[in-house]
């Protein structure tokens, strides 16, 4: 697991709720979820795989 700390807050499908995560899994399975995705959806998504291949920081995905 990577860890964020502190948490990140990930808007969820569902109008209204956020998702308080506390890893990049975590964020990476929540934006999987979403049905529409625009370009900030795409670069947080990429620099989640590239963190899980061990070519980013949790900290690029924080700012993702």
């Amino acid at each position: 697991m990577h860890w964020f700390h502190p948490p990140v807050h990930i808007e969820t499908d569902k109008p209204g709720l956020t998702y308080v995560c506390t890893n990049v899994e975590g964020a990476t399975a929540e934006l999987m979820k979403w049905t529409k995705g625009g370009p900030k959806w795409k670069e947080a998504v990429e620099v989640c795989v590239a963190l899980i291949e061990g070519e980013r920081t949790p900290d690029d995905v924080r700012k993702a």
